[in-house]
């Protein structure tokens, strides 16, 4: 038959899987080689017992149920009611009926089938006798031929019930829906199959061989979750899973689809790491050195070692070859395993940490049968013994037998005693007994550890005691209860051991069970119980502002003062929103909650009542007496306000009454008279003309005429207000002064009718008039009088007579001088020097006229001269300009130009003659300028001044040549430095490839080192500087100090160096060679700088040579164990047998090897190590031997000096071969003298070192696991877990690890999304330690639990949706609102939203429109606000205190419905007139305008009348307005800000006046005042110059300024203020920084830098440059021209001129003495120059040419000789530019007279006057020829201009050029010609020989 069960596998409470013993082993052998065949078993009968799924009763063998109609469990299957098997059978197939079938047979449970085919309940009896004709059944009614079956039941006889939905799966339905399943399923309708099978997460193409270790699951759980296939045989899982995707599994109660746990429900997941489950799936996490096995979902070590399989007193041998891993090497034929040198033990088999490491799967068979005794011995009667009373039969075998056997380890009696089952033993002390007592195989075989009265321990789970015991593992008991006989069965421990899981549920497994804990409790260590999770300490925190405490199952919160406990599912401390829980709180203020607690602000004028909880007004009055000192002080809400006593008025803010000042109210309250102000009260102070009232409150006018009738003489009197008029006869006046009425002089104030023109003259009461002299008339018309028409005058006749207004007037006539009466002639020529400037002044009777100089012209009147502008003539000054100048002008040249000799024109200057110019490049003028090319490598400078290399480039000092006519540079001296600092210093070659530096006299040198050596031109200013040959060649006196000099440079060498000559570097000195054999016999080493001597071994330097040394004598030590013999520079060791050299060869060493004993007893040395040592290391370990040796030496005694000899390190240490100090390494020498632990060697010891979570026990050398937890309860929050080396904290299910790993935290599983509360319609709250689900709001639970159902909120709550109709909806409810209400947000209240008029009157129930604002409003704003009616059909508002007025305003007056504020200001707009109406809680208050007052309830504004206040408010007048009052000052003052007070006008800050600096404000006025420094006249203020007034103020070498007020000195360059300010001191510049290179020296304004001779200071760049001597000393070279050179200077002269340096001046160069002389006729010597004379009749002309002509007169042209006749340009070249008259030569020089040096003036129009007639007869008019020899044969003349019609020609002769009349023949007239010298083919005119342009007038007569 086929094998259906499967080998169950029982996991122990800690989550280890129980493994099998040998037993086992061997079973699980037999099964799988006799049972499996293509995945099926076989057994035949006899083995039917051994099976767990047979049921016997009374004592037969149990029969395996199979086939329809079986019900039960397969432990526990029988047949279903109704049903039986045949005898021996295993089919329940046969039915049985209540009643005998008589004739008939049963076909159906309690129904037979009678002969006739009938159905009944039983046959053969008379239908008759039964009273009916059929028999029904199940309560059905007989009718006649039928039955009429009840509900539920169908069929003839209604023996069939009705299952409407059917039964699924094999079931039956055996009562109305009720049916019976087959086993493996459940369920109503059959259809939940829970069926148990192995579950297998691979399926490969031979079957399913990867079963998880442990997992029996149902299928649907294996197939949702991983696995692939399920069950025996395996059935592969769909592909995907229905009805819920994998990972989702549907809801027992709704169907739907929830995640899976799969690290709670599949036990051996993730085996060896941590299972975290997921939505829809799971994460494994394995720990540091494993590795994730998705084919197993386990965690495998990856980490691989050698495996050793024998232990050989505690050593670890046998390698095997290859790698393991851990589990690899331990679980199978292993004893110890090994990653590095140390090899760790494997655990022991069957201890927990064997199981805990092979859990996952089966070890294979060991390698070794002696280990598992008996199984060599397998047989059939060793496996029937083995296996029980079942034997086995090979295939096709038919024996058959029984043999039976007890589980009470080897007593054939079976123990049936009852005793108590203990959960916990340790050391023969039993704990925690369970209530109850139970068998011993009960208790041992499921949880117990101990059983009975006598503490008997239960075998370990491993032991063949425990087999024997337990044969079907853990969680089956192994015999019958009342019997004793073996019954294998799962022990439901939830039902036989009542006492587990408290605080939780049990839930029985198949050979275990599981606790499932109550909210508020976790499962213990063993998983056993349900303890109470103490939520305070895991999370203490969790309360948050409130204490926590512990309570089985939960916890309670103590929450702190302001804050409550959550909703009934959450119980941690929030806080309370007093402000909203509470209305009514803070009345009349304002309530802000706060974090815990809450707070009341109050409104200005109230405070905080004495509870805390409201506001109340603070009656001010009451707690003050010094309010309104001045008035009576009433309370107003908030506030106070003064009502003031008369004189008195109130500030503006009603707080206090000050004065009124009557009179500034009320400018004329004292009529004619001064009004002033006393406190409360004024006084008047009357003017002139009035008298004060006794109450001095008003001035009345005083009569004076009356008080005096003589008052006004020669007059009438009339009094007037406050004064009298006198009313004075004609002709009298009031006078100042007089009394009554004086006289009035008309004359003198001018109350005459006297013409202009007369004179007045008073009398008493009148007036007489007389005209002047010179008019004539009455008086009172008076007319001129015209002397000079009637001749009545006396002017002089050379006077002219001009009549005036009463007089007339004489005037000189021009020229003429005198008073007009007398006239005389005015010389204006002496009295006026300055008349006829640049001429001379004639006198003339009655004038002058002017005779002007040359260059001048006289004016049209003669009585000037006006200067000629030559510049406004023109072909003046080429290439300049032309500036006229008094009398003559002067030639401005451009820039490259200068004047000629004549000095009317500009030439170019020759810039490339200048030296300076163009340095190093050559210089090309061009015209203006010059141009400057720089040669190859050079650059022109940004001045363009000259050229410069700017090339940096490598410098070398050596240059050798080479073979291929090349060269080779070395010793390289300075890099990036330029050519010129390379080549004018010690450079020869410069560059890469290197060249050779110019040679010096070379041009090319002497370009690039213009200064020499020492030298380079400075790359920006070509000013030639020092090269600093230090910075710029750093190579240079290497290992030496190099100073920089001018021009050079110097090299220090220290001691022991010489500077070499050709490399200019310091070098050592070899003193070994200038000293030999210094250090004989030793080596003479020489030293940078020294020598040192260098002796061999066994010699020391003493007094500079090598001496030997005895080391035998000096270290006595030496030699050890040996004899020392010295010898020449060295010793030698003699050592004896058994003793060698050390390599030091100072000591000998014992190298003799023998035993090392470590004991030594009675005089015998015992117990040698198992390898020989030496007795040193026997002896000097840090474990020392006793002895050594054979015989045997014991060893010496620490403090022994025989110790000290041999072990001179002392323990642990030993000496080396080399003498030094070697370390004895005790781990090698003692290989595992660590156990479970590395050893590490130390100097001189040794300690073994465990890992971390170890430590070592108490010898020292092994490491035991440290259990934290133990150790340190506080560790962890919940529960510790001790681990290998560590430990881990755990929180229970619902909490989860802080970050710190100790701490738990509430897990939100909300917020995770694992709850499946949205799939169920529900909320998910989460809650401390788990969550629920809730229903949302409108939703009830339904009474399963499971589900939400909708709340008929309409019908539970009549009282909902007023003014409005209530409609149910899903969730919640909606109000559909009345018309004139309006749906909350929310759609669940009706809010009044009708707007209407307030009213705050209703007279005989009419509502008063004039009272309102106007503004609709809602109804419960009008009436809670104070109105009286509201709406359209004035609807009246409920009185105050009647319950509609508390339902409308249940907050009170000034609140609404919802306790909100009513702002009465804004409904009502006619409250606070005159001020500002301010809302406040509950209530308003009006804020009244300057000017009114609040009422006494502060609703209303009242004017207050501040002049009736005493005092008044003004200093002088008041007037009192509608809310305000008006002020008013006297003259002379001003109103102050506050409009009540005067004050006197300040001019000065309101800038009303007029001075100009200081301004000082007096009363009514002001005074202008000066500042220091100024002198003040009447208001204006001049400023006094100190710096004219003291001169030299600010001494010698400064300068004084003068400033307003003030001075200031300005000192020179070179100088600074001293400390007063006043005087000025030098500057030491050269004790501050400088950029002096060689020296500086201070100078008084000044310094200078100290440079070599013929150099000084620049004043720019501060470097030494060359000194130019020709600006220092101009008259250097005297007349000549001075140019400065470097270091010098050279004088030039002019053209014609050389320089005489004895003359120290130029000197004439006489051009005719010379040979060869220039001019072709005669030459006339003139300084700087000469002339060249023409021959007898001609004329020179211009420089170089001669004319003459037949037409020559001497109306032509002025006299050549004569100075007068030169035109203002020849003056002006004489004058200025060329020689005096006196020194022009008029005669030759050399004596002949034949030579003319008679001059024409080239630049005048040379004009001819010829008969025509006489034209025939000459042969030419001009003739032209050269006067310069050098000319002659070049140059010919010709007419440029004029010729046109060719009535003119020119012909050529000999050198001679004539004038001739043309072909042509002209006419009489004028003619105007121009001749031109042009040069010949050869002919190059320069600047002596100039070409000649010459105009020609002719006149044909």
């Amino acid at each position: 038959m086929t094998l259906e069960g499967p080998c169950w596998a029982r996991r122990e409470p800690g989550g280890f899987l129980t493994t099998w013993g040998p037993p086992a082993q061997i079973l699980l052998a037999w099964v799988v080689l006799s049972c499996m065949e293509n995945g099926q078993g076989y057994w035949d009968e006899t083995l039917k017992s051994a099976s767990p799924d047979h049921v016997r009763r009374r004592g037969r063998p149990a029969i395996i149920l199979q086939g329809p109609n079986v019900c039960g469990s397969r432990f526990h299957a029988y047949c279903c009611p109704g049903w039986r098997t045949l005898p021996g059978r295993n089919q329940c197939i046969v039915p049985v009926c209540r009643h005998a079938c008589g004739n008939g047979f049963c076909s159906q449970p309690n129904l037979c089938t009678c002969m006739d085919g009938t159905l009944a309940p039983s046959c053969g009896v008379g239908r008759a006798s039964l009273g009916c004709s059929m028999s029904c059944m199940n309560g059905g009614s007989c009718r006649g031929e039928s039955c009429l079956c009840q509900k539920g039941y169908t069929g003839t006889v209604c023996g069939q019930p009705i299952c409407v939905h059917g039964c699924r799966n094999g079931g039956r339905c055996i009562g109305p829906n009720l049916c019976a399943c087959v086993y493996g399923f459940m369920g109503p309708q059959c259809e939940r199959d829970f069926q148990m099978g192995p579950c297998y997460p691979h399926v490969s193409p031979e079957g399913c061989p990867h079963q998880l270790t442990g997992l029996m699951c149902t299928k649907a759980l294996c197939c949702a979750t991983v696995g692939h296939a399920w069950g025996l045989p395996c059935q592969l899982c769909p592909a995907q899973p229905h009805p819920c995707r994998r990972g989702f599994t549907p809801n027992v109660h709704t169907g739907a689809c929830q995640d899976v746990d799969e690290c709670q429900v599949i036990s051996g997941l993730c085996q060896g790491g941590s299972c975290l489950n997921t939505v829809g799936s799971f994460k494994c996490h394995c720990p540091a050195g494993h590795q994730f096995n998705i084919r197993g979902a386990k965690c495998e070590e990856r980490q691989v070692g050698t495996c050793f399989s024998v232990l050989i007193r505690g050593q670890c041998a046998a390698g095997l070859t290859g790698h393991y891993t851990h589990r690899q090497c331990c679980c199978d034929k292993g004893r110890c395993w090994a990653t590095g040198p140390s090899p760790k033990l494997c655990p022991p088999r069957g201890s927990g940490e064997f199981l805990r490491l092979c859990a996952q799967r089966l070890p294979l068979l060991p390698a070794y049968a002696d280990f598992f005794p008996g199984l060599s011995e397998v047989g059939s009667n060793n496996l029937g013994s083995a296996l029980g009373p079942a034997q086995h039969n090979h295939r096709g075998s038919n024996g058959h037998g029984h043999q039976r056997s007890t589980l009470s380890s080897g007593n054939s009696n079976s123990d049936v005693r009852l005793g108590l089952c203990f959960l916990h033993w340790d050391e023969d002390d039993c704990g925690i007994p369970l209530p109850g007592k139970y068998q011993m195989d009960v208790c041992c075989c499921s949880i117990g550890t101990s059983w009975g009265a006598e503490c008997k321990v239960c075998p370990e789970p491993s032991s063949p005691e425990f087999f024997k015991l337990c044969p079907q593992g853990l969680g089956f008991a192994s015999q019958d209860f009342l019997s004793g006989r073996p019954f294998y069965k799962d022990v439901n421990e939830c039902q036989v051991f009542p006492g587990l899981c408290t605080h939780g549920t049990c839930r029985n497994s198949v050979g275990s069970f599981h606790c499932s804990c109550d909210k508020g409790f976790a499962l213990d260590a063993r998983e056993r119980n349900c303890t109470d999770i103490d939520e305070c300490r895991i999370s203490p925190d969790i309360c948050g502002h409130g204490s926590c405490a512990n309570t089985p199952g939960s916890f309670k919160c103590d929450c702190f003062p302001g804050f409550t406990s959550g909703s009934l599912l959450m119980k941690n401390c929030v806080d309370v929103d007093e402000c909203a829980k509470d209305p009514l709180l803070c009345q009349r203020g304002t309530c802000i909650n706060t974090e815990g607690s809450y707070e009341c602000r109050c409104p200005p004028g109230h405070e905080l009542k004495a509870q805390g909880t409201a506001c109340e007004d603070i009656d001010e009055c009451t707690t003050s007496d010094s309010l309104c000192p001045h008035g009576q002080c009433i309370n107003i809400i908030g506030a106070f306000h003064c009502s003031c006593h008369t004189g008195f008025q109130s500030t503006p803010d009603g707080q206090d009454c000050v004065d009124v000042d009557e009179c500034e109210d009320n400018l004329g309250i004292c009529g004619e008279g001064q009004c002033t102000n006393v406190l409360g009260s004024y006084h008047c102070i009357c003017y002139d003309g009035f008298s004060v009232s006794p109450d001095m409150k008003i001035c009345v006018d005083v009569n004076e005429c009356d008080m005096n009738p003589q008052l006004c003489l020669h007059g009438n009197c009339e009094n007037t207000k406050g004064s009298f008029t006198c009313h004075c006869h004609l002709g009298y006046a009031i006078r100042k002064g007089a009394p009554g009425c004086s006289d009035v002089d008309e004359c003198e104030f001018k109350r005459h009718s006297c013409d202009r023109h007369a004179s007045c003259l008073n009398i008493p009461g009148s007036f007489f008039c007389r005209c002047h002299p010179g008019w004539t008339g009455d008086g009172f018309k008076c007319h001129d009088l015209d002397e000079c028409a009637i001749q009545q005058h006396r002017c002089a006749p050379e006077a002219g007579c001009l009549n005036t207004l009463g007089s007339y007037h004489c005037t000189c006539q021009p020229g003429f001088v005198g008073n007009g009466l007398f006239c005389e002639d005015k010389d204006e020529c002496m009295e006026n020097v300055g008349l006829c400037d640049n001429g001379q002044c004639l006198n003339v009777a009655g004038g002058y006229h002017c005779e002007c100089d040359i260059g001048f012209n006289p004016t049209k009147n003669q009585r000037a001269c006006w200067d000629v502008d030559e510049c406004a003539l023109g072909n003046l000054c080429m290439f300049g300009n032309c500036e006229n100048l008094p009398g003559m002008f002067h030639c401005i040249c451009k820039d490259g130009y200068e004047l000629d000799k004549t000095g009317s024109n500009c030439t170019d200057v020759d810039e490339c003659a200048n030296p300076v110019n163009c340095v190093n490049g050559l210089c090309v003028n061009t015209p203006g300028s010059y141009l400057c090319n720089c040669p190859q490598d050079f650059q022109l400078t940004s001045s363009g001044t000259g050229c410069v290399d700017t090339q940096t480039v490598i410098c070398f000092l050596d240059v050798q040549d080479q073979d291929d006519g090349g060269i080779s540079c070395s010793a390289e001296i300075g890099v990036g430095v330029s050519r010129a600092s390379c080549c004018c210093s010690l450079g020869r070659a410069w560059g890469n490839p290197c060249k050779l530096c110019p040679t010096g006299n070379t041009s090319e040198y002497r370009t690039l080192c213009p200064g020499g050596k020492g030298f380079r031109p400075n790359p920006i200013t070509l000013i030639l500087e020092d090269i600093n040959e230090c910075q710029e060649l750093p190579r240079l006196c290497q290992g030496g100090n190099c100073t920089n000099a001018f021009g050079t440079f110097q090299c220090e060498c220290p001691p022991g160096y010489s500077l070499s000559e050709d490399t200019h570097t310091c070098e050592d000195i070899d003193e070994c060679l200038s000293l030999p054999g210094t250090c004989l016999p030793g080596t003479c080493q020489n030293l940078e700088g020294s020598f040192q001597c260098i002796c061999p071994p066994g010699f020391q330097v003493q007094s500079g040579h090598c001496i030997d040394t005895d080391e035998c004598l000096e270290e006595p030590s030496l030699c050890f164990l040996g004899t020392c013999a010295n010898s020449p520079g060295t010793f030698q060791c003699l050592c004896p047998s058994g003793f060698v050299l050390s390599d030091s060869g100072h000591y000998c060493s014992d190298i003799r090897q023998s035993f090392c004993f470590t004991r030594f007893e009675a005089g015998k040395c015992s117990m040698p190590k198992a390898f020989n040592t030496t007795k040193t290391q026997c002896c000097c370990s840090k474990n020392p031997a006793e002895g050594w040796g054979e015989p045997c030496e014991l060893c010496p005694q620490k403090d022994s000096v025989t110790f000290q000899e041999l072990c001179p390190f002392g323990h642990g240490a030993v000496p080396g071969p080399d003498g030094s100090r070697k370390d004895v390494n005790e781990c090698s020498e003692n290989p595992g003298i660590c156990t479970d632990g590395p050893c590490v060697n130390t100097d001189g010891s040794f300690h073994c070192k465990c890992p971390f979570g170890y430590s070592l026990d108490f010898t020292s050398t092994s490491c035991v696991d440290i259990d934290e937890c133990s150790l340190n309860p506080l560790l962890c929050a919940f529960r510790c877990h001790n681990t290998e080396g560590s430990y881990l904290c755990t929180c229970p299910a619902g909490y989860t690890l802080r970050k710190d790993g100790a701490m738990c935290q509430d897990v939100d599983e909300c917020a995770d999304g694992s709850p499946d509360c949205h799939t169920r319609g529900m909320l998910c709250k989460n809650l401390i330690g788990t969550y629920a689900c809730i229903c949302p709001p409108g939703m009830q639970l339904q009474p399963s639990g499971e589900d939400c159902t909708d709340e008929d909120e309409c019908q539970a709550q009549s009282s909902l949706c007023a003014h409005g109709r209530c409609i149910n909806t899903v969730g919640s409810f909606q109000c559909h609102c009345d018309e004139g209400f309006h749906p909350s947000p929310t759609l669940t209240e009706c809010h009044d939203t009708r707007q209407g008029l307030c009213f705050s009157e209703v007279l005989q129930a009419m509502c008063q429109s004039w009272s309102s604002s106007g503004e609709a409003v809602p109804r419960v704003e009008c009436c809670c606000g104070g109105g009286r009616g509201w709406g359209p059909h004035c609807e009246l508002c409920p009185l105050p205190g009647t319950s509609a007025y508390r339902k409308l305003c249940p907050h009170g007056k000034g609140y609404s419905t919802k306790g909100q504020d009513v702002d009465e200001c804004h409904m009502f707009a006619d409250l606070c007139h005159h001020g500002e109406c301010i809302n406040s809680i509950g209530s308003f208050h009006c804020d009244c305008q300057a000017g009114y007052t609040p009422d006494a309830t502060a609703t209303a504004c009242m004017d207050v009348d501040e002049c009736s206040h005493d005092p008044k408010p003004c200093a002088f007048l008041c007037k009192n307005t509608e809310g305000s009052f008006l002020c008013a000052c006297p003259r002379g003052y001003l109103l102050e800000e506050d409009l009540r007070t005067c004050k006197d006008l300040d001019e000065c800050t309101s800038r009303q006046h007029n001075c100009q600096f200081v301004c000082v404000n007096t009363i009514g006025t002001f005074a202008c005042r000066c500042p220091p420094g100024f002198t003040q006249h009447h208001q204006a203020c001049f400023d006094d110059d100190e710096c004219l007034a003291q001169p030299g103020l600010c001494g010698t070498h400064g300068h004084c300024q003068n400033t307003p007020g003030s001075f200031r000195c300005e000192c020179n360059r070179g100088f600074v203020l001293d400390s007063s300010g006043h005087s000025c001191e030098d500057v030491n510049e050269c004790d501050r920084p400088h950029r002096c290179q060689f020296g500086c020296q201070n100078e008084l304004g000044g310094y200078r830098c100290n440079c070599p001779q013929g150099f000084t200071q620049h004043s720019q760049w501060a470097q030494c440059v060359d000194e130019d001597e020709c600006a220092l000393s101009p008259m250097a070279c005297g007349s000549a021209s001075c140019y400065n050179t470097l270091g010098s200077f050279y004088c030039v002269c002019p053209s014609g001129f050389s320089f005489n340096q004895d003359l120290g001046g130029c000197q004439d160069v006489d051009e005719c003495a010379e040979q060869g002389s220039p001019c072709s006729y005669g030459c006339a010597n003139t300084p700087g120059g000469f002339l060249c004379g023409c021959p007898q009749g001609y004329f020179r002309a211009g420089q170089g040419h001669c004319i003459s002509s037949p037409g020559f007169s001497s109306g032509s042209q002025a006299t050549p000789d004569e100075e007068e006749s030169l035109s203002p340009e020849a003056c002006y070249e004489c004058k200025i530019n060329g020689l005096s008259p006196q020194d022009r030569p008029r005669r030759s020089t050399h004596g002949d007279h034949q030579v003319s040096l008679d001059t024409l003036d080239a630049e005048v129009p040379l004009t001819l006057s010829l008969n025509i007639s006489h034209l025939g007869q000459v042969k030419h008019i001009l003739e032209f020829r050269p006067a310069l020899e050098s000319l002659v044969g070049q140059i010919r003349y010709v007419i440029a201009r004029g010729n046109n019609q060719g009535f003119f020609q020119m012909s050529h002769l000999a050198g001679v050029s004539s004038l001739q009349v043309g072909p042509g023949r002209p006419r009489p007239g004028k003619y105007q010609l121009e001749v031109v010298s042009i040069a010949g083919a050869q002919g190059q005119p320069g600047p002596t020989n100039q070409a000649l342009r010459l105009t020609v007038q002719l006149q044909l007569l």
